[in-house]
């Protein structure tokens, strides 16, 4: 767990592009992650071989051409069309009761590992009382089509004949 705790904070800590992208910065889940728990395993590391390490990350990235992304396409996605708790784009949307719009993946995940009440509320809450909403889906999935021919368009990018 220690160890888990040590490249959770490195990926959230990163300055260059494999750093993980939170909604809001990466202060309320580093909170997740006690500093304690990746000291003990920097501790161990020193004491103990390991079996796997990450890379270290570079010290300087080389200067790259500006360039928009399809990952920025999705991160600037419509509130609406985004997880109430990670901010990520919908793909299997549920509502709960309260009317919040979950990712449910993250919802269920967030539901095991802190018990059954709503992450935005408080209240009681089962993955059972959440309805999967197919026509937020195929919102999103509307809007992520359009946003990607946009971006291939504005970036110069064309469909492969025969694609």
């Amino acid at each position: 767990h220690a160890d888990d705790s040590r490249r959770a904070r490195a990926r959230l800590t990163r300055r260059d592009r494999m750093r993980l992208p939170v909604h809001g910065g990466p202060a309320p889940v580093l909170e997740l992650f006690p500093l304690e728990a990746a000291a003990a395993a920097g501790a161990e590391e020193s004491t103990a071989p390991t079996q796997m390490s990450l890379p270290a990350a570079p010290t300087s990235e080389p200067p790259k051409a500006p360039f928009v992304g399809l990952r920025d396409v999705v991160q600037n996605a419509p509130k609406d069309f985004r997880c109430a708790l990670d901010g990520k784009l919908l793909c299997d949307p549920v509502v709960s009761p309260a009317g919040i719009v979950f990712e449910r993946s993250t919802l269920a995940s967030w539901l095991h590992m802190h018990g059954p009440q709503c992450p935005m509320t408080g209240v009681p809450l089962q993955m059972e009382d959440c309805q999967r909403s197919p026509e937020i889906r195929k919102k999103a999935s509307a809007w992520a089509r359009a946003a990607t021919r946009q971006h291939a368009e504005k970036h110069g990018r064309k469909k492969k004949k025969g694609a």
